[in-house]
């Protein structure tokens, strides 16, 4: 580990001028926050990619690679504790489900070779991975995962940052969409506010952000939105019926 941790630390500080800057934050859900986040969440995966075999699944890689990884992670970011590490390798697993995925739909699926694109991957396990992604079993596998996906059409429109990105903006944007849905002033959980923002896209030609049909159409609430006018409703019926009862 100790050759490849030099190497990695130099990669990454080739991206800051000033070597101090090659830290990082966090946020209490161990998200990574600040100027850097978006840089260190693509290096994470990077490096999530070139050193956890992409020719297994995550449940059957020895631990003590991603203990490792994480360790590597810690030097090369400067990173003094541990209270990020679960998250941290979390996001870098399904970064590397994700890596998977591609390798077998775009490449051994179709008799592709990824050596020229992805130069780090290992030649030796290939034509195995090559068998194993065409096997009945595994497109059986794969059907019924599209399936499920297809059914899921409540997509988030976070971005490269996730959820940690809409932090500093997700009040003007709800601000901006309860001018065009006035409708939306009955919500004022601000977790269904932040949910009703995060499912919002921007829209380049009137350049506000809109809600898309699943959601609000012909001026009725859809979907999840309306089932959380639902759950306002039957609340202050209950409340009413509590207060009513209370005065008899």
């Amino acid at each position: 580990m100790s050759n490849k941790r030099k190497r990695g630390a130099a990669k990454c500080l080739k991206k800051f001028n000033d070597p101090e800057e090659c830290t990082v934050k966090f946020n209490e859900n161990g998200l990574a926050i600040g100027k850097n986040a978006a840089t260190f969440k693509s290096w994470v995966g990077i490096e999530f990619r070139k050193r956890i075999p992409y020719h297994k699944v995550a449940k059957q890689v020895d631990k003590q690679l991603y203990d490792d990884l994480w360790e590597y992670i810690k030097e090369s970011w400067k990173i003094p504790n541990n209270d990020a590490k679960d998250t941290v390798v979390k996001l870098g697993k399904v970064s590397m489900r994700n890596f998977r995925h591609t390798l077998a739909t775009k490449y051994a699926q179709k008799d592709i070779s990824p050596f020229e694109t992805f130069k780090f991957l290992d030649k030796s396990y290939w034509d195995s991975f090559v068998v194993k992604v065409k096997s009945e079993r595994f497109k059986k596998i794969s059907r019924k995962a599209k399936k499920s996906a297809e059914k899921n059409t409540d997509h988030a429109h976070v971005g490269r940052m996730g959820f940690v990105g809409l932090e500093d903006v997700w009040e003007d944007r709800w601000k901006q969409l309860v001018e065009s849905y006035p409708h939306l002033e009955v919500f004022g959980d601000e977790r269904i506010q932040k949910y009703t923002v995060s499912r919002s896209y921007y829209n380049h030609l009137t350049k506000l952000y809109e809600l898309p049909q699943h959601l609000l159409s012909d001026g009725e609430f859809k979907g999840t939105l309306h089932k959380f006018v639902s759950i306002y409703i039957h609340l202050y019926i209950y409340i009413n019926h509590f207060y009513r009862n209370l005065f008899l």
